[in-house]
């Protein structure tokens, strides 16, 4: 969040963070200021302690995306998977972007506001010349509990050996976080990978046959919150709707969303993702995932 708020108070042109989970996007988006995560491979991770290797990258944040443009090139100019011949002005071909709405993220849990604001944006983007398309991919709505699982086990491996020798070194609730992931199954962590690879190639399946560039999105369901409010209601719903409440490890996720992800992790179940769409491919019945959001 430092690295946000020191674009958007002016005391930095820009700043870096690495971006796992929305480490880069959300404090962007509660701050007013320009990011970007670039593609896996586009960075180098060189020099990075990473809390989860295959989900973590680096991020841009800027005011506005001019400045994000300059960052990028300075640092992504020599690297060998750099895009070439890239035109940020034009879609595929030289036609209007065309960009993919995906009905999921616009559920009745978006804030009013919310919705306000990211309609007249994509409002904006049609006076621009872009194209929006709506579109639906199979099995997106287990993106969270995907990323939730890998995430939580790979931070757990990384920091295995060093919350063994010396946890009192960690902040209380970054401790509860990684030890929690030390309680996920290695069949769980297993279904997690293997439901991914089926998101993957869902999400490659809408691109290639809608031609999209991108898909547009809220950032977060929830405008920012106060940090009366946070005090106020954090701890009570980690402690009433923690999903690892019978392991005694208790956390929530970071950032002004924590309080809306752990309400809302109350529905939290087992459930087999089998729904087909449109001949994709179909998650194997037999994997289970732990998904709160459903």
């Amino acid at each position: 969040m430092g690295s946000a708020v020191s674009v958007a108070t002016g005391s930095a042109f820009a700043s870096l963070a690495t971006e796992t989970a929305g480490s880069v996007r959300k404090p962007a988006s509660l701050n007013g200021v320009t990011a970007l995560v670039p593609t896996y491979g586009t960075m180098p991770l060189d020099g990075i302690i990473s809390a989860s290797p295959s989900l973590e990258r680096i991020g841009i944040l800027a005011r506005d995306a001019g400045d994000v443009a300059l960052v990028y090139d300075a640092l992504a100019a020599d690297h060998a998977c750099l895009p070439s011949n890239l035109d940020r002005s034009q879609g595929a071909g030289g036609r209007p972007f065309r960009l993919g709405v995906e009905s999921y993220f616009f559920g009745p849990e978006l804030d009013g506001d919310v919705r306000r604001v990211v309609e007249t944006a994509l409002e904006r983007l049609e006076c621009l010349g872009c194209k929006l398309i709506r579109v639906e991919v199979p099995n997106v709505h287990l993106s969270f509990a995907i990323v939730a699982t890998i995430f939580a086990v790979e931070a757990a491996s990384t920091h295995l050996r060093w919350l063994r020798d010396r946890p009192f070194k960690y902040d209380p609730a970054t401790r509860r976080k990684l030890e929690a992931g030390l309680l996920i199954t290695a069949t769980r962590n297993e279904s997690a990978r293997r439901v991914r690879e089926v998101l993957r190639e869902n999400m490659k399946t809408c691109f290639q046959d809608n031609s999209l560039d991108a898909l547009v999105s809220p950032t977060l369901p929830i405008p920012a919150m106060t940090i009366d409010e946070i005090r106020k209601h954090i701890d009570s719903h980690v402690r009433r709707y923690n999903p690892y409440r019978k392991s005694r490890a208790s956390w929530c996720p970071k950032g002004a969303a924590g309080c809306e992800w752990a309400k809302r992790s109350a529905q939290g179940r087992f459930r087999s993702a089998t729904r087909d769409t449109a001949g994709a491919p179909m998650v194997p019945p037999e994997i289970l995932l732990f998904e709160p959001f459903r």
